[in-house]
């Protein structure tokens, strides 16, 4: 679904289709937490899956560097849930191939983006 979801309170924001930007950014604050995005806060997914130069780049890094797992409908029609960690070799190279051109391999139906601690 569209919202902002606590994959893991600490860390990690799982967001969902429909989701933009500047609902990312709502959530992060709300939870004291930091996540480099993009800086057009009506943009989605998208932005965040082929770069996301924004205030915290320096930082934390493009947007897509914050990408710890994906959900993606294939051409194959079948859903599968990537990350860098994933101990099937086909699905790490998937999830590394999504991260920056994710159109030309399927449909992403949420991201969690690994966050950081606000600081001051």
């Amino acid at each position: 679904d569209g919202v902002v979801h606590e994959a893991d309170p600490d860390v990690l924001l799982r967001i969902g289709a429909g989701v933009t930007l500047k609902d990312v950014a709502i959530a992060a604050v709300e939870r004291r937490l930091a996540v480099p995005l993009g800086t057009a806060p009506t943009v989605g997914l998208g932005l965040i899956l082929q770069g996301g130069v924004g205030h915290l780049t320096r930082s934390l890094g493009l947007a897509l560097d914050a990408i710890h797992s994906l959900q993606m409908v294939t051409a194959k029609a079948e859903v599968v849930n990537l990350s860098r960690d994933s101990p099937e070799p086909e699905l790490k190279e998937l999830f590394w191939a999504a991260v920056g051109c994710a159109p030309n391999f399927g449909v992403v139906t949420s991201v969690t983006l690994e966050a950081a601690p606000f600081r001051h």
